[in-house]
């Protein structure tokens, strides 16, 4: 049962730490119009084991309210989770890069062009620049409500995001 805890070492706390920093954001996972405030009131208020699937998801969203903790993806300070953004960032353009040598390369001359292995990677090469354009983006096109690490988009953005990285 979730519900319920014998040790108060044994209860969730929605904050570990009880470090909220934005109590008044809201965690939409949760239902409308839920606050941070309101979600750390509940977790003390109610007992509910800290080994439970449902303390489980709300320390994963708790980062939305500045907690500490690893819910964000593991990175429980601002430079881990500027890391987590612009790993992806820099291995994406080195991605192109090498694409775009193999693309210079394969193309060079005819008698390049013409060779069958040169047009199947060249081709490859063209599809990775695609794909690594888009997986460059990574957290800019998600929308600013997800409170993720450099999002500065919308549903639109997280929706054009989402049908050019397939």
């Amino acid at each position: 049962l979730d519900f319920g805890v014998d040790n108060d070492a044994d209860k969730c706390h929605f904050c570990p730490k009880y470090d909220i920093k934005y109590p008044d954001r809201l965690v939409p996972v949760f239902g409308a119009n839920i606050t941070c405030w309101q979600m750390q009131e509940f977790y003390e208020s109610v007992d509910i084991d800290k080994n439970s699937q449902n303390c489980a998801l709300a320390q994963k969203m708790n980062f939305i309210c500045g907690c500490d903790g690893t819910g964000y993806a593991g990175a429980n300070t601002e430079a881990k989770q500027a890391v987590l953004a612009w790993l992806p960032r820099m291995m994406a353009i080195l991605s192109i890069f090498g694409s775009l040598f193999i693309l210079y390369d394969t193309t060079r001359t005819a008698q390049k062009r013409c060779k069958l292995l040169n047009q199947m990677l060249s081709t490859l090469s063209i599809f990775d620049i695609l794909g690594s354009t888009a997986y460059a983006f990574t957290t800019l096109p998600t929308p600013q409500a997800d409170y993720l690490y450099g999002s500065e988009g919308n549903d639109k953005t997280c929706i054009v995001r989402l049908a050019t990285s397939k």
